[in-house]
């Protein structure tokens, strides 16, 4: 069976470039026009996140981190957890009506063993429940429930891999939101702004960069795609 790694910790991507998103059934289909020259194209529930991530500078202690992961990778086979706020593509303090906080030491001065600090996170908050596939989901006013936009990013814990983008809001707190949901949520569960997903390299191409020297790696840029909950749960559990 295939593992599920842990992102390094203090390893942080500084872009992020989407290469692949929703499908659609129909829309490079021209010859098939009707006699009225209208070409029918319809949503598709198919399609996995994929984009490339370009990583920070790293040396030292963590770049043997990074090979030693990148290296248990194994090209593709092993997939990784990758906490989606890693990317900065999560939604800020002050959108979701909370003082800014930046990343802080801890109370006695120190940070972690890394040498990374830690950062305060936003209130998750109660999931209703959703069948596997749905495409909608209301939140109360509470927190920041109602306070979400086109492009916002969020996802369900406890255990669900699976980030989710808002296409479309409507009122009282309803989102339309893509991909379809990878895994049934219970009223047990809940919604945060900092989901997590489970991508893998695309092959022995997933990763380039600059040439390494000796303790030392600049600009190297990896190729992910993501792995659905259910092929986690099947495949990644070793």
């Amino acid at each position: 069976m295939a593992r599920l790694l842990d992102w390094p910790l203090g390893l942080g991507i500084s872009r992020v470039e989407p290469i692949a998103g929703p499908l659609a059934i129909g829309a490079q289909s021209a010859d098939r026009a009707t006699l009225g020259g209208f070409v029918q194209t319809i949503t598709s529930p198919f399609g996995f996140w994929t984009f490339q991530a370009s990583l920070h500078p790293v040396q030292a202690r963590l770049e043997r981190r990074m090979e030693g992961w990148l290296t248990a990778m194994h090209g593709g086979a092993n997939a990784t957890r990758l906490t989606w706020s890693h990317t900065g593509q999560n939604v800020p303090f002050d959108d979701a009506g909370y003082p800014a906080l930046s990343a802080q030491t801890w109370s006695n001065g120190q940070r972690f063993g890394e040498g990374t600090l830690w950062r305060p996170s936003l209130p998750v908050i109660d999931a209703p429940a959703l069948a596997e596939n749905a495409t909608l989901l209301t939140l109360p006013a509470s927190e920041w429930g109602q306070r979400l936009g086109m492009g916002d990013y969020f996802g369900f814990g406890p255990l669900h891999f699976g980030v989710y983008k808002i296409t479309e809001t409507f009122a009282g707190g309803k989102y339309r939101f893509w991909p379809p949901l990878r895994k049934a949520v219970t009223t047990g569960d809940f919604v945060t702004l900092e989901p997590v997903l489970a991508v893998r390299l695309v092959g022995m191409t997933g990763l380039s960069g600059r040439a390494k020297v000796p303790g030392y790696r600049e600009g190297a840029q990896l190729t992910l795609i993501e792995v659905p909950d259910y092929h986690v749960r099947l495949y990644f559990t070793e």
